[in-house]
């Protein structure tokens, strides 16, 4: 009964659950103690480069507000984590555990459902370059209507959490940690709250899975659009030289059946070499006209497969980043007794990969640099600048 054990027996025997579950906790928290750190720096960059350069695009637009859901997540929901790590049996405040995980669903929320607008945008503007676009305007109402959104589907979320009983191996001696709050637990709601989230997953992940298959499909057209053309273009080539040659050997013999007039050859000599000089110099400028046009369009064309690339790279990173942790929760629902027989390795590799979705909040600025080269020139001046 808990009247047998005193107050300083309990909480010196949760103190030694607290550092037994610190310990195991330890990879988890080394893991996201560097997400924090790398997404609070690399946030906090894209939005001072963005806001200074990019901020007039559709997509520098959605990805401004990514980073600030990134950003809310390395400075609130990542420390909230750790936190929770710390006080595993005695979280006794509820609204702070309703609050972190209202802004944890609402973060996580807006940034799947603002990358699905970003493929929407890059599918219309690749695969159906002539018909309504999304502009700088759409963009920006797009942005505050998903985050309302956001915040609106994480209410429930946050409602259904709060304190929640742990049993010990001491009859009597219950911990209190932050999750589904105790009058929740033998409802039908945490099993609701579950199934939105996967179907929010599902949603946001096979569009995501079928508009850039879409986009590489008429991006590999075009690009044998472009060899086709370049090799006719060579065929073209070929039939100027041979008209060119027949043209010379026709000269040569009106040349041959005039030689008994010197003056009239001489001023046709001087005539044909006039034009021909007159010829060529139009001829160069308009190759360097063609020449420097065919090299904007052919940069213009790397940049947009770059930011394709950059964009595509983002997504599978949020998708290959939810897996682990829709596999553990399943599992842990499925099979109990095998999740509470785990050893002590099991249950720091549980915990680890269960905070594997927060990956994307870090990793974002990482790939922006790398796949940007805008955004890494602009870096490189802050650099010489400071």
């Amino acid at each position: 009964m808990p009247g047998n054990y005193s107050s300083e027996i309990i909480q010196a025997y949760l103190a030694t659950l607290q550092e037994q579950t610190i310990y195991v906790m330890i990879p988890s928290m080394i893991y996201l103690a560097m997400l924090s750190c790398i997404g609070i720096c690399g946030n906090s960059l894209v939005l001072f480069v963005y806001l200074r350069k990019f901020s007039r695009t559709e997509v520098g637009v959605f990805i401004m507000v990514m980073a600030c859901s990134d950003l809310l997540t390395n400075v609130v929901v990542i420390p909230g984590e750790i936190y929770d790590m710390f006080h595993a049996w005695d979280f006794n405040n509820r609204l702070l555990c309703q609050a972190r995980l209202f802004v944890n669903a609402t973060a996580i929320m807006a940034s799947a459902l603002l990358l699905l607008a970003i493929s929407i945008t890059r599918y219309r503007k690749i695969c159906v370059p002539f018909g309504k676009q999304v502009t700088l305007r759409h963009a920006q109402i797009f942005s505050c209507f998903l985050v309302t959104m956001a915040a609106l589907f994480s209410v429930p979320y946050a409602l259904i959490n709060g304190i929640q009983i742990k049993n010990t191996t001491i009859s009597g001696i219950h911990g209190t940690f932050c999750s589904v709050d105790e009058g929740f637990v033998t409802t039908i709601w945490p099993m609701v709250n579950s199934a939105f989230f996967i179907l929010l997953f599902l949603l946001t992940s096979a569009p995501l899975v079928v508009l850039y298959i879409m986009i590489g499909i008429k991006a590999k057209r075009h690009g044998k659009f472009q060899d086709s053309k370049h090799k006719c273009k060579l065929n073209n080539k070929d039939v100027s030289k041979f008209d060119e040659r027949s043209r010379s050997t026709a000269d040569e013999l009106s040349t041959s059946l005039s030689q008994c007039d010197t003056e009239l050859v001489s001023f046709e000599i001087a005539y044909q070499v006039t034009n021909k000089l007159g010829s060529s110099s139009l001829t160069m400028s308009n190759k360097n006209k063609t020449i420097s046009t065919k090299r904007r369009k052919t940069r213009s064309r790397r940049n947009l497969g770059r930011t394709t690339c950059m964009l595509l790279t983002i997504s599978l990173i949020y998708i290959l980043g939810f897996l682990p942790f829709l596999a553990l929760e399943c599992f842990k629902s499925a099979a109990p007794e095998s999740f509470a027989a785990m050893d002590a390795v099991s249950l720091s590799l549980y915990h680890l990969f269960l905070r594997s979705y927060l990956l994307n909040s870090a990793a974002n600025p990482v790939v922006y640099s790398l796949c940007d080269l805008n955004f890494r020139r602009e870096l490189k001046k802050l650099g010489q600048c400071t």
